[in-house]
């Protein structure tokens, strides 16, 4: 059973209304290939479609795990552009800030 139809502008006010005789007409089984979507159209309606079984398989979010992992090691080093000390969890780190890594990378560039 079909009833009325009310079609909507994208601002949310009434487009068009459609009573329910007007509806039976249009959506009749005679009139089929006008409303129903082709092979083609229907293929790519479903591409568009996002079957979600899990609500977080497909974000790459797990928050069930649990991320509290700590560095245990940590090393001074000290940065190869200013000289200064840092503390980094990574044994082999060069540089301290990305105002040292910038002028490091100027660097590198203009001795190519």
């Amino acid at each position: 059973m079909i009833s009325g139809i009310k079609i909507y502008k994208g601002d949310g006010t009434l487009k068009q209304e459609i009573n329910q005789a007007e509806a039976r007409e249009l959506y009749n089984e005679t009139n089929k290939s006008a409303w129903e979507l082709s092979p083609t159209e229907r293929r790519h309606w479903d591409n568009m479609t996002v079957k979600e079984t899990q609500p977080y398989e497909y974000k790459g979010l797990r928050p069930w795990i649990k991320r509290s992992y700590k560095w245990n090691k940590q090393y001074k080093l000290k940065c190869i552009m200013c000289k200064k000390e840092m503390i980094k969890a990574n044994s082999k780190a060069l540089i301290c800030s990305t105002t040292c890594k910038n002028a490091h990378l100027r660097e590198v560039r203009k001795n190519k």
